[in-house]
């Protein structure tokens, strides 16, 4: 599926209205339904592209779409705003939400240090689960050498029955390993 050109576009602008809503009211719960699709669709443009056995089909459908450095770095931009203005409505969403883009833009040590701030946040139990899938994710993406230590730890993660649940994470690890 590829989207018509006005989506690109649309979804060009979408961090610029994200700015608007929140300065007409900046405790407004309809911005987080937006933060998580564009974080979903931005994970789509980049994670795992480095070693994405399937590279050559997803850039036939394009993916990466146009512009989407441009669009991580708004969006990370925006987050960073709405943090550091403390009027959010769920702060530990949007740490997480800075965290989790520090990642997909391949900043994996602001990564580790946004996460650790996520971890010292009061979170609700599905945050602490997104926290979880989000630190695995990083230490799959920071993973550059095998040896019998890491070969048994994510043989570990693969065949945990947790990961049942998430099964694209457990193609993800094979597509890295």
């Amino acid at each position: 599926f590829r989207p018509a050109r006005d989506d690109y576009e649309a979804v060009a602008k979408l961090a610029e209205e994200m700015r608007d809503i929140f300065r007409l009211q900046p405790n407004c719960r309809a911005l987080e339904p937006l933060l998580v699709r564009e974080i979903e669709r931005l994970e789509t443009d980049f994670l795992g592209l480095s070693f994405n056995p399937q590279r050559g089909l997803t850039q036939r459908y394009g993916i990466p779409r146009p512009g989407a450095e441009d669009r991580l770095i708004d969006m990370q931009a925006f987050v960073r705003e709405v943090i550091e203005s403390g009027r959010a409505a769920s702060p530990s969403l949007w740490q997480l939400a800075e965290a989790y883009l520090y990642t997909l833009g391949g900043d994996f040590f602001y990564a580790r240090e946004a996460f650790a701030q996520v971890e010292r946040m009061e979170i609700s139990e599905n945050l602490q689960q997104q926290l979880d899938t989000y630190r695995d994710v990083l230490s799959i993406l920071e993973l550059s050498e095998i040896n019998d230590t890491t070969e048994n730890e994510y043989f570990a993660m693969i065949t945990d029955e947790s990961l049942d649940q998430d099964p694209d994470l457990r193609k993800f690890i094979f597509h890295k390993y």
